[in-house]
């Protein structure tokens, strides 16, 4: 059985962990399924698709004054994305399955993970260069020198799947995935 694990810490910029729950469920299955998702029937379909979702809240933060992660366990392993809110009105993704870095969640992003060798940040600025793709920002986080990389570039306009599968076929990439908030 899949499980979504929902944690809120401090406070979560007026917002009830609820809600929350509900806009992250609406855009999971949203994704991932055909039929529309609404808050309404979104705890439905997560139930009918076998889909465990729990909440845990704290009103202690470590690092941030409010921080949601979420949690994503499957047959085919975790994924975990942590947003908290600065100045009390600028999301920001803080990590990436544990990696830590601040991108802004909007848009076009390219997430993908990598060896942390030099020259990957390169070869993909220039493909994206070559395809006229527009960075419009890009954020790095690593867990050790020579380990492995998460980064996020925001692009200004949809990346064709070709030059997605160009990415995933370079060396040292792990994933690569487009996303769209």
């Amino acid at each position: 059985m899949e499980e979504a694990r929902l944690t809120y810490a401090g406070e979560v910029a007026g917002r009830s962990p609820a809600s929350l729950t509900l806009a992250f469920l609406r855009g999971l299955l949203g994704t991932i399924l055909s039929e529309h998702v609404t808050d309404v029937n979104a705890r439905l379909i997560a139930r009918t698709r076998g889909l465990r979702v729990s909440e845990t809240s704290t009103t202690e933060a470590a690092d941030y004054a409010s921080l949601v992660t979420a949690e994503l366990r499957t047959d085919r392993g975790v994924a975990s994305v942590a947003g908290a809110v600065f100045f009390k009105r600028e999301a920001r993704f803080v990590r990436i399955d544990g990696y830590p870095l601040e991108a802004l969640p909007q848009g076009w992003m390219l997430v993908f993970a990598n060896l942390d060798v030099p020259g990957v940040i390169g070869r993909i600025g220039t493909l994206c260069g070559r395809h006229a793709i527009n960075i419009a920002g890009m954020q790095l986080g690593r867990e050790r020198r020579g380990g492995r990389a998460v980064s996020i570039l925001n692009i200004d306009d949809p990346m064709p799947p070709a030059v997605l599968d160009e990415i995933r076929a370079m060396p040292d990439i792990v994933l690569a995935r487009l996303v769209k908030l």
